[in-house]
């Protein structure tokens, strides 16, 4: 009987709510095969074909033997899949398959590691400068903030000094000099906050495996600049 196997992806999509093995579809390679009715006897994760960011689309596995003419197709691929190095494996599976037919033409072999670094060595890139841009813009965020903020504070030393000459602790005022120096600092991560979570879906297409509003990426540009703030607050403040 002709049979089928579906991704999670279409058995989600088409029959929501209920099991797709033993549901009948239609389909065939050829025009001559069209309308064949398929039943469906398994269900298979999700894989990435192609493009790596978008939503799974429905695919179909048909049984090798089933496949007239190999669906017109002038070649075929097969995968491997290894327990130890794939690159190990390479030239004991080409010797295998000159044993079977020493006609067969083999070309392109390579491991999945390989043709997947092939296929995103542009999204890579583009990530990597991204990244180092960053980076660069972070640290100039840290050193700009620390000096506009640490040269206000000297500026209160003499303040300071008629406190502590009044009879002031010198403890609350480094923690008044904080928590004053700080106010500014949180209103502009609030704002920073709003900001980027507005403009990182921008970036949506360029991530795989991460989101855009990625907490620990969020949280530790926050420690940092925060942690800068708090430092060029208090330095000061222990100096004077």
């Amino acid at each position: 009987p002709a049979v089928a196997i579906v991704n999670e992806a279409m058995a989600k999509r088409r029959w929501p709510g209920e099991s797709a093995l033993g549901k009948v579809i239609a389909y065939g390679a050829t025009e001559d095969e069209k309308n064949v009715p398929r039943v469906i006897v398994g269900v298979v994760r999700n894989a990435r074909q192609g493009d790596w960011t978008s939503p799974a689309d429905d695919e179909i596995y048909l049984p090798y033997f089933q496949r007239p003419d190999s669906m017109g197709l002038s070649y075929l691929t097969f995968v491997l899949r290894t327990r130890g190095s794939a690159s190990a494996v390479t030239d004991a599976a080409v010797r295998d398959i000159r044993d079977f037919e020493k006609s067969l033409p083999i070309s392109e072999v390579a491991t999945m590691d390989r043709i997947v670094a092939d296929q995103l060595w542009r999204q890579r890139l583009a990530t990597t400068l991204i990244g180092a841009f960053a980076a660069v813009a972070l640290l100039l965020a840290a050193a700009g903030i620390y000096g506009v903020i640490s040269h206000s504070m000297r500026q209160r030393t003499q303040e300071i000094g008629i406190r502590l000459a009044l009879g002031a602790d010198g403890g609350d005022l480094v923690r008044l000099a904080l928590w004053e120096g700080m106010q500014p600092v949180l209103l502009g991560v609030a704002a920073g906050i709003v900001a980027a979570l507005a403009l990182t879906r921008f970036l949506r297409t360029l991530l795989y495996g991460v989101t855009d509003t990625d907490p620990a990426t969020f949280i530790g540009v926050l420690i940092v600049l925060i942690g800068v703030c708090a430092l060029a607050n208090v330095m000061p403040a222990l100096r004077a």
